[in-house]
């Protein structure tokens, strides 16, 4: 499912694998949590962008996708990262963002989706909605720039990838919701 991984933490000579480096890693695209060894001799630096996907030839540094990880499963290492690189891939996917803000509705009678992000209260979701009607948000500056009661727009998503991540959300907008069994 993910073709790029960021790394949260790196562990070099790992006893897990028999020796073998892996890495702890989220998914670019559904912020999938995944343990991978690396190929011997590879490293990988916190914050690398790392391709794991399906073309086995093209990875350069990944050797196996181990497994998939829950949140409650990365080291401690890992969770301290884990916002500035969340941080990091919603700048790199800035369009991607920027069309949840501009498409988000409501998701009820009483709420709208920008409200379940921490940091937009009713003043701000008024703002932002008044905004975006007049005009779709280019990026984050314009987003800033327009609606500048709202802070820090990349630090809120983060904090709702996160909580999407951590724990059961009866709404999941960034990470693939966990099996229902």
């Amino acid at each position: 499912m993910e073709d790029y991984i960021y790394v949260l933490d790196s562990i070099p000579y790992g006893s897990k694998y028999r020796g073998q480096p892996y890495i702890e890693g989220i998914g670019e695209k559904f912020f999938t949590l995944l343990e991978v060894t690396l190929k011997e001799g590879e490293n990988a630096a916190i914050g690398e962008r790392i391709y794991v996907g399906k073309d086995i030839e093209n990875r350069k540094k990944a050797d196996k996708i181990k497994k998939k990880l829950k949140y409650d499963e990365l080291s401690s290492s890992a969770k301290e990262n884990l916002f500035e690189v969340v941080k990091k891939i919603i700048m790199a996917n800035e369009e991607r963002f920027i069309k949840f803000i501009n498409s988000a509705a409501p998701v009820s009678m009483r709420t709208h989706q920008l409200e379940l992000i921490p940091g937009v209260g009713k003043k701000n979701l008024e703002t932002i909605i008044k905004e975006k009607e007049k005009e779709p948000f280019k990026d984050f500056e314009d987003l800033h720039m327009r609606v500048s009661t709202w802070q820090d727009p990349v630090g809120s998503l983060a904090y709702r990838v996160i909580e999407e991540l951590s724990g059961e959300q009866r709404h999941y907008f960034f990470v693939l919701p966990p099996r229902r069994v």
